[in-house]
């Protein structure tokens, strides 16, 4: 996908009047102002096609609530706007890199192992290759189902959405989601003309309360005792995270796991939804609670991610280690701690985020 939608940019990068519309145009009427050029007309034709084959993804991969890209093409406009800014190398490049890296390394160790006993060079393959299909297996899973899935499921809700809000029920389509399932059955029942206004501003008012609410980072006591039988190390440490309870934070430094090696300074850019992606600028450093798959070509701008959740083995590090940028994930407080613009130093060998200005 990060390779197509570079691709795409590229391919706008062709003519002048699509990047002034890019450039000027407010993200909501970017489609509307390319269909007024032939142009603009001929580059809408080819991000159809991107959408097509890719728009199933939204900001969310467990929640139905969050607009797909075919619905909002606002963050495949704005990571566009990223990669024409950018002028960076195609990511194609650095995969390419890797692959030679990998292939030497395994060269590597295949000759060190020349001398060792066949069972133990079987072994090793059969590692290897076990260790690649697992990389295949969490691709597909995350497309097929953690991607798919929500998005085919939200294309069905807001047919019903459209419904109700056709016959007066609901003020939006997407007041849907304020509804649970026998209450969208019922109404179906009564070809969509029931009363539910009500019901839908009461919800919104209460989602909208809780909304700024900050949530404790655990509740109740820890029972040790409680661990799975078939597991006995919790989910985060499996995954590579770090406690809060292990986090020494210091004056101007924020803690957290190192999961992509190097070091960097730059400007911090606090980005909590993948709609504002347009405000990260070639090598600045992405400040963000967590990252999936739809924010991966944030990876080909950023010069390093700091995030507040995840760990060596998150999607942020496996994809930061991809692209040879610094992370430091894990830090719980790095889009509350870290202001948008700050000069910053992030360590992904030590784990650590210096704040270089107050």
């Amino acid at each position: 996908m990060g390779w197509d939608l570079y691709d795409l940019s590229q391919r706008a990068a062709e003519f002048p009047d699509v990047l002034a519309i890019l450039d000027r145009t407010p993200l909501a009427d970017v489609t509307e102002k390319l269909g007024q050029l032939e142009p603009g007309v001929l580059f809408a034709g080819e991000l159809k096609k991107f959408l097509d084959l890719w728009g199933n993804r939204a900001e969310s991969t467990s929640e139905i609530n969050a607009p797909t890209w075919i619905e909002d093409p606002s963050p495949v406009i704005q990571n566009i706007k990223a990669y024409i800014a950018s002028d960076g190398e195609h990511p194609r490049e650095r995969w390419n890199e890797l692959v030679a890296e990998r292939k030497a390394r395994v060269s590597e160790v295949r000759n060190l192992l020349a001398t060792y006993p066949e069972p133990v060079k079987r072994k090793f393959e059969e590692l290897l290759k076990a260790a690649q299909k697992y990389n295949l297996i969490l691709e597909d899973h995350n497309w097929w189902i953690d991607q798919m899935t929500p998005a085919n499921l939200r294309h069905v809700f807001m047919e019903f959405g459209r419904r109700l809000t056709a016959a007066g029920s609901i003020p939006r389509p997407e007041d849907v989601f304020m509804l649970d399932g026998d209450e969208i059955i019922e109404a179906a029942k009564h070809d969509f003309s029931v009363d539910l206004l009500s019901v839908v501003q009461e919800r919104i008012a209460e989602t909208e309360y809780w909304s700024d609410f900050d949530p404790p980072l655990k509740l109740g006591r820890e029972d040790a005792t409680a661990q799975q039988a078939n597991s006995p190390r919790s989910p985060g440490e499996i995954i590579g995270a770090t406690s809060p309870d292990g986090l020494e934070q210091q004056e101007g430094v924020i803690t957290g796991s190192p999961a992509s090696s190097g070091k960097i300074t730059g400007t911090a850019r606090v980005i909590t939804k993948l709609a504002d992606a347009g405000n990260l600028s070639r090598g600045e450093i992405l400040v963000t609670v967590s990252t999936l798959s739809p924010c991966t070509p944030l990876f080909a701008t950023a010069g390093a991610v700091v995030t507040d959740a995840g760990g060596a083995l998150s999607h942020a590090a496996i994809v930061a280690r991809e692209y040879g940028i610094p992370a430091v994930l894990g830090t719980i407080i790095g889009t509350s701690a870290i202001r948008n613009g700050q000069q910053i130093e992030v360590d992904g060998d030590e784990g650590t985020v210096r704040i270089l200005d107050k």
